[in-house]
């Protein structure tokens, strides 16, 4: 059927030549709705990818001056336009602190990086960053990851005029072409925070694949011959040296990443990064196409795809968070919350008329566990099977491991799946405090000792990459 994009009679100047122009459609009037028709060939051929992955370029001292020409190449012209602007109004010189250990010179190059234009930026890279990267960190790879924000920010801003129009009418619309200040609370300026969350998912603390510089809207993933294991001082702040964790909830988090996870050389590694920017190009062409975001009669629904966006963009947030500390109770609650908002997206794409707290527990179920585990085999079967077997054991590992421990937390290690999952909603409940419903603390506190399963820490992950590898599929089981 034919896509119904915008209603005639509130039509903006120039709409035609807007869709035309961002999308490619040939779009037309017809019975008082803008229409694309189905065999329009930009429609039908769907969005492009965004993020765009280059080759590994090998690191020694004798390449740096080589290969930061090639990293400052990948700096798009519209950034440099935009970077220059934004820091007009600052010396020419700008001195930055470093010398005070490690963690300063690391800061001091990134704050080097982040206010050099791209004729400054390979001396930079070739006299500090590389040298730092490679001798310091032992990095022997670096991959550059570039988006196109422009025709991203071309679907987040047709999505947001549509919705004003829609629920403001033409002076709300008026008045958003002069502020375009609306709904920017979620959402990814530019784009550009789509490169974190590329990020987001090259570590689980302490555990690290990558460590990704940010500059002019692309970003250079360094790595080494194999993961990175920082100890516990790379992952506290000063002050939390100071002070005693507090872990309510949970007796200990893993420390090791992924259990059962093996086999991650610098090979594996470049597959793992490939996989994701892949994954990532994959969920926002789901994203970006607005068939997937219509009523019953084709006609397209801007509020619904904001939705989608900001429950992405939340969700990549919670990850990021989670996979980048090692303190317990934060880990805990970033889980939960992940968990809160995979299972709304759940009940908005899956059609099943499964309730969201319903949602919450199939995704900790042990079936789950499997489709997930499916995913993963499919989707990565072009892949080395070394590859392939790096990250399988793991989903049924951290799976079997949750319900093992409840059942051991419930003194009944044969305990129904279902009372196991209700008892692991009920710790979720905890996050609001201690005054449950239905006697779930008195249940809870009068059987056992109450505590969340170390593993589940490590669910939002996999999660993610399942999510990231077949995203319709993961949304609709």
């Amino acid at each position: 059927m034919s896509l119904l994009i915008w209603p005639e009679k509130s039509t903006p100047p120039g709409l035609g030549d807007l869709l035309r122009d961002w999308f490619g459609y040939q779009a037309h009037v017809e019975n008082s709705y803008w229409v694309i028709p189905d065999t329009d060939h930009a429609l039908r051929q769907g969005p492009k990818s965004i993020l765009t992955m280059g080759p590994a370029i090998p690191l020694t001292s004798k390449t740096f001056h080589e290969v930061s020409l090639r990293l400052a190449d990948v700096i798009h012209p519209e950034f440099e336009e935009g970077h220059t602007a934004a820091l007009k109004g600052l010396p020419k010189e700008v001195k930055t602190q470093g010398g005070l250990g490690l963690h300063s010179e690391i800061s001091k190059c990134l704050i080097d990086v982040s206010i050099s234009n791209k004729t400054k930026l390979p001396k930079i890279l070739s006299e500090a960053l590389l040298p730092l990267m490679h001798e310091k960190l032992n990095a022997k790879f670096v991959v550059p990851v570039s988006i196109n924000a422009s025709k991203q920010q071309s679907y987040f801003s047709f999505a947001k005029a549509s919705f004003i129009a829609q629920h403001q009418g033409e002076k709300g619309l008026e008045e958003f072409q002069k502020r375009r200040d609306s709904l920017s609370g979620i959402e990814m300026s530019g784009g550009l925070e789509i490169l974190t969350f590329v990020d987001a998912m090259t570590r689980l603390s302490p555990m690290v694949f990558t460590l990704p510089v940010h500059s002019h809207g692309c970003s250079w993933h360094f790595y080494a011959d194999g993961v990175y294991m920082l100890p516990r001082e790379s992952n506290v702040s000063l002050l939390q040296e100071f002070v005693l964790d507090l872990s309510p909830r949970i007796e200990s988090a893993p420390t090791f990443g992924l259990l059962g996870m093996s086999n991650m050389g610098e090979a594996n590694i470049w597959r793992l990064l490939n996989t994701i920017v892949d994954g990532v190009n994959r969920l926002f062409t789901m994203l970006n196409d607005h068939r997937q975001f219509v009523d019953d009669e084709m006609r397209y629904d801007p509020a619904s795809q904001l939705k989608s966006y900001a429950s992405i963009y939340v969700l990549f947030s919670d990850l990021l968070s989670l996979n980048s500390t090692i303190n317990p109770h934060n880990r805990v609650c970033f889980t939960f919350s992940f968990l809160d908002k995979l299972a709304n997206l759940k009940t908005r794409f899956s059609g099943t008329g499964r309730s969201e707290v319903d949602n919450f527990k199939v995704l900790a179920s042990l079936q789950f566990g499997k489709e997930v585990r499916n995913i993963l085999r499919q989707a990565l079967q072009a892949y080395p099977d070394e590859f392939v077997q790096s990250f399988l054991p793991t989903v049924g590992q951290c799976y079997g491991q949750i319900h093992r421990d409840i059942g051991r937390d419930l003194r009944n290690r044969r305990a129904d799946q279902n009372v196991r999952l209700e008892r692991l909603r009920d710790l979720r409940n905890m996050h609001h405090g201690a005054f449950l419903q239905k006697g779930s603390f008195e249940r809870i506190y009068s059987e056992s000792k109450g505590v969340v399963p170390r593993e589940i820490v490590t669910l939002p992950y996999l999660l993610t990459l399942a999510l990231l590898l077949r995203p319709r599929e993961l949304l609709d089981i």
